[in-house]
């Protein structure tokens, strides 16, 4: 997966490809429409550089300390499911492979991470090649140059953690450890890309990083929580530094980001006044209320990855056969050590719950009765899967 060979960029109505006779690699496309407008460049932004209409990273869940293994449990169905999600879970030198194989996940379109990714960057690249050809206003070329960064940087901030070992762990010298190939050109050449190494990636995310919040913070242009911004470049820049263990930067940074956002959204507003919704189930209209611009004001920035059958609902199911009881646990479930994080207090009170209403809506979860004594005393509790 280390050869990158980037042969063409297909955006609707800016870069057209003809059917004639081409050859197969050149420096420079022979077929392709030049974006010549600021407009265009906002639509190959949109079509090429944005993760909108796909799924970036489809196993990052499952290849986390995040999700536990609760196995077959002596269930035909529930071993299924353990095998399907067993070469994620294990992180199997065949991760990729095994995944395809029978018995495999059966949808696998966004599963190449590697491919979206470095598909997005090349998008990132034509926008930064283009800005200062194309006709448009200094500010709208300017703004679009300060996204373009700031995503090049998150989509390698991705991939040097996927395909790299983390920055300090020990053991590891960031100068020496591979990380992933550094793209930063839209030309296209059959050379074969080597590893830069995990320092050398994350300098360069950092000076992405940067230099967007920089040219963000000269051309301002709200265009909502869906486009990259200042705030976001600083959000961003705070994390990164949090994996560095640059502590004080880590602060620094987040408190930039603080200074331009940081108003909270109150959960208990997605609920009923005595939040007595929380004690019976998770209702589906409030799952992700925290991420829906529509109802939460505290998002930085989003982005609507593509709905339908994916490879996570492959591995956490909501629902199966036999049910999940006392007994039966979903095959994998988000772990006991994540949900301690939070304040459980009241998962088995059926009355008012005043607890932590955070694992009630950023986890989906199933009510389980565990004992009835007529005519209305039921004592549930949940499992979250």
């Amino acid at each position: 997966m280390n050869r990158l060979v980037y042969i063409s960029i297909l955006v609707t109505g800016i870069l057209i490809s003809n059917t004639g006779c081409k050859k197969f690699l050149a420096e420079k496309s022979q077929d392709l429409i030049k974006p010549t407008t600021v407009q265009d460049l906002t639509a190959l932004m949109a079509g090429e550089a944005y993760p909108y209409q796909t799924q970036l990273q489809l196993l990052l869940n499952m290849v986390t300390d995040d999700v536990t293994c609760y196995g077959g449990q002596g269930q035909d169905t529930y071993q299924s499911v353990v095998i399907t999600g067993r070469p994620a879970f294990t992180w199997s030198k065949n991760m990729y492979q095994e995944l395809l194989q029978p018995g495999g996940l059966s949808t696998t379109t966004y599963l190449d991470s590697w491919q979206i990714l470095y598909k997005c960057i090349a998008g990132c690249n034509v926008t930064l090649a283009y800005a200062d050809q194309v006709t448009g206003s200094d500010a709208d070329k300017q703004n679009l140059k300060g996204q373009a960064l700031a995503l090049r940087a998150y989509y390698y901030f991705i991939l040097v953690n996927l395909y790299g070992k983390p920055f300090n762990s020990p053991g590891v010298d960031p100068a020496n450890s591979p990380g992933v190939p550094l793209k930063l050109t839209m030309e296209v050449t059959d050379e074969f890309f080597k590893r830069n190494s995990i320092a050398e990636v994350y300098t360069q995310i950092e000076a992405d990083l940067k230099n967007a919040a920089s040219i963000l913070m000269n051309y301002p242009e709200s265009k909502g929580v869906y486009k990259m911004s200042e705030t976001a470049a600083y959000t961003l820049l705070s994390r990164v530094y949090l994996y560095e263990e640059k502590w004080d930067l880590a602060v620094d940074y987040a408190t930039k980001g603080l200074a331009k956002k940081s108003v909270l959204t109150q959960l208990s507003s997605f609920g009923s006044a005595n939040y007595n919704i929380y004690n019976v189930n998770t209702i589906t209209s409030n799952l992700d209320r925290i991420y829906d611009p529509s109802t939460s004001n505290e998002i930085i920035w989003a982005y609507v990855p593509q709905s339908g059958s994916t490879a996570e609902g492959q591995f956490f199911k909501s629902s199966m056969i036999p049910n999940y009881n006392a007994v039966y646990n979903p095959p994998y479930a988000v772990s006991p050590d994540l949900l301690n994080l939070y304040d459980s207090k009241g998962q088995d009170a059926n009355d008012t719950y005043i607890g932590d209403l955070r694992p009630r809506l950023y986890f989906n979860c199933t009510s389980i009765i565990l004992s009835f004594t007529p005519p209305d005393i039921v004592v549930r509790t949940y499992k979250f899967y």
